[in-house]
């Protein structure tokens, strides 16, 4: 596989590691914030919710880590295809399902009252919601490309031996 292309992969799992190391705060931050905020304003079992997040978008990671990426560097696209398609379609769903909670974190006024814990957790979410979604699309952006390229080689082959057989009849 290309060195681009290698290059590509490190930077995607550079910002899993960051992402896994964020999120990974939020919970703590949410842990906290549910022991010491005594706010009204403040939504119970936040670190339940978040932790429920983590487990499918950790499982996801795996998936693209563990299966995906070795093989489209071990220039075996072929062998991932449906699993880039199911992480795709995975994407779409996130877009599409937390979408309306994207869009409250990201719009939520805190009040000015409420407790600094909480605050600090509403701006880290938000950064780490616009975090998410920009490596979203860079890695749909790769994986997309991944497989317009190896739709392209697998449509070269089928003419290759179509025009063997014409030739051959």
């Amino acid at each position: 596989m290309s060195n681009e292309v290698n290059s590509e992969i490190q930077e995607l799992v550079s910002d899993h590691k960051s992402l896994r190391d964020d999120f990974k705060e939020l919970i703590i931050m949410a842990k906290e914030v549910e022991v010491k905020c005594v706010d009204p304003d403040v939504p119970k079992e936040i670190s339940t919710f978040l932790l429920r997040f983590w487990v499918t978008i950790e499982a996801l990671i795996q998936k693209e880590e563990g299966t995906i990426f070795p093989l489209i560097l071990d220039d075996r696209v072929d062998e991932s295809y449906g699993d880039i398609q199911e992480v795709l379609a995975v994407h779409r769903c996130f877009e599409k399902e937390l979408q309306p909670l994207i869009d409250e974190v990201l719009n939520y006024e805190v009040a000015t009252k409420s407790c600094d814990l909480w605050k600090n957790l509403v701006e880290r979410t938000r950064l780490f919601v616009e975090d998410l979604q920009a490596h979203v699309k860079k890695e749909d952006r790769f994986l997309k490309k991944t497989i317009v390229i190896f739709d392209s080689e697998s449509i070269d082959e089928l003419d290759l031996e179509l025009e063997l057989e014409l030739e051959v009849s």
